[in-house]
């Protein structure tokens, strides 16, 4: 027998590494996969968020304001909203009275100018992010 010194792989071995790395990279793709192309959707989505929780927060605090001010009225403060939203944050504002319950649920919802027992439901949104809060006198 002639043992000559032998270098590098067989060709066996080269395509036994070949088919292993296709199938490990199959397996990483389909797991992935999904992930890899909505990566940037949470940040997006946290982005979108903070921004509505910022405006929200503008929003509660001039309220406060206008509470402890006295002279307060829920139709100057609705007029106001939109000069408190922030990172183009989209506001709407209305007044709603709840006008039936039946087995303690709302049924309807009322759009009315304001009198005495009325709410202002302000919405503030952005993207997939929303979050409605309501405002009494």
């Amino acid at each position: 027998m002639n043992m000559t010194g032998k270098n590098g792989f067989t060709l066996i071995e080269v395509l036994i590494i070949i088919i292993l790395t296709g199938i490990v990279a199959s397996f990483m793709v389909a797991m992935l996969g999904s992930s890899l192309k909505s990566s940037p959707d949470p940040l997006v989505t946290l982005s979108n968020l903070g921004a509505v929780e910022r405006t929200v927060a503008n929003i509660n605090a001039k309220y406060a304001e206008g509470l402890n001010s006295g002279g307060f009225s829920l139709s100057g403060f609705k007029d106001d909203i939109k000069n408190h939203a922030v990172d183009g944050v989209a506001t709407d504002a209305r007044f709603i009275s709840f006008t039936k319950f039946v087995q303690g649920e709302v049924t309807t919802e009322k759009v009315q100018v304001p009198s005495q027992a009325w709410y202002l439901k302000v919405t503030a949104s952005k993207g997939d992010s929303r979050i409605v809060t309501l405002y009494s006198n």
